[in-house]
């Protein structure tokens, strides 16, 4: 039984009374409306949607549900646009509307079986996103903050620094962090540095390339850990030796840490190194170009990474031609102390 169906078992032996939202009668798996819309999504979606449904049955419960012992079939126009009202004052636009998303899809599955009316299913998922822009999160890794990292990891001098230099290179290449523990060797092609990125977010399979300098720093951890098919990134055990498994993706958060603090870098994340890889890529290619390498369905989330600031605006508008006559010396040309 996978973790989904665990969790349903367990909310089965939880019984919540005097709650008029809490079901009465535990459903099958397969009847569930949120177990249903979860199971359709990749593992990492999953985690994130469930924790965002059980924020949810704990706002309309106060607590006293989650996701699986909420009766998503009860919900009326009244409860959702309240619902709509507490996410808008406690959270950013992007994480309310993730949110938003997760009600209106488990709803549409309560509807689909046959467990809540359409007139009613229509009203209650009727309701707007939240309008609203945030400033970009994360930040972009300077260069010399790179170097740093990797002469940490290659002063080690061990099998766990060339491990770790290699991921920190494939995360170099637009990789999530997710992604990155999932890699096999057999998604790796050296000649063309082709990385196969499989079920990334959305269950979507796509082929990425990694940097030359990211490409070298694997081809050293290669030399380490063989040629045995499966993980190319491994748990490193005492004295060196490599163990061919699939690590979780916290190992990676837990190494970065570590380096981090070696090399006297800044706190960042996973993550930053894909805003890094955006925003620098942005700089040479075309946005579409740049979208189909990192995975998302909308340019406009790939938009969001960038983090090159207003120097870049600034310079492409500078490169533009006016074809207006100098003949004249203008106010903005004058040195400052003419």
């Amino acid at each position: 039984m996978d973790e989904l169906g665990q969790e349903i078992v367990q909310a089965e032996a939880r019984v919540v009374r005097d709650c008029p939202l809490a079901m009465e009668t535990p459903l099958p798996l397969t009847h569930h409306p949120a177990a249903v819309y979860l199971s359709q999504l990749a593992p990492r979606s999953r985690r994130t949607m469930r924790q965002a449904l059980n924020c949810l049955a704990g706002i309309l419960t106060q607590g006293r549900c989650d996701a699986f012992t909420l009766d998503w079939s009860k919900l009326r126009y009244p409860q959702t646009v309240a619902l709509r009202s507490v996410l808008m004052e406690k959270y950013s636009p992007a994480t309310a509307n993730r949110m938003l998303c997760a009600l209106r899809r488990t709803l549409k599955e309560a509807k689909r079986l046959k467990l809540m009316p359409w007139e009613e299913y229509a009203d209650a998922v009727d309701l707007p996103n939240i309008r609203g822009k945030t400033l970009p999160k994360g930040r972009m890794l300077e260069e010399s903050e790179i170097i740093a990292l990797f002469r940490v990891c290659l002063e080690e001098n061990s099998p766990g620094g060339k491990r770790d230099a290699a991921m920190i290179g494939i995360l170099m290449g637009g990789l999530r962090r997710a992604e990155v523990v999932a890699v096999s060797l057999e998604d790796l092609n050296l000649k063309t540095r082709g990385l196969m990125v499989r079920q990334g977010k959305g269950n979507e399979d796509r082929m990425t390339y990694l940097p030359e300098g990211a490409l070298r720093a694997v081809w050293d951890w290669l030399q380490v850990r063989g040629e045995a098919p499966g993980a190319l990134l491994c748990p490193v055990q005492r004295y060196g030796k490599v163990e061919i498994r699939y690590m979780n993706d916290q190992v990676v958060m837990n190494v970065l840490q570590k380096r981090a603090a070696q090399a006297g870098v800044p706190p960042f994340t996973p993550h930053d190194f894909r805003r890094t890889f955006i925003s620098n890529l942005l700089n040479t290619t075309d946005l579409l170009t740049v979208q189909q390498l990192v995975g998302h369905a909308d340019p406009a989330t790939t938009a969001k990474y960038n983090l090159r600031g207003e120097a870049v605006k600034q310079d492409a508008v500078g490169r533009l031609h006016v074809p207006y006559p100098e003949t004249t010396k203008h106010y903005y040309q004058f040195e400052e102390n003419d």
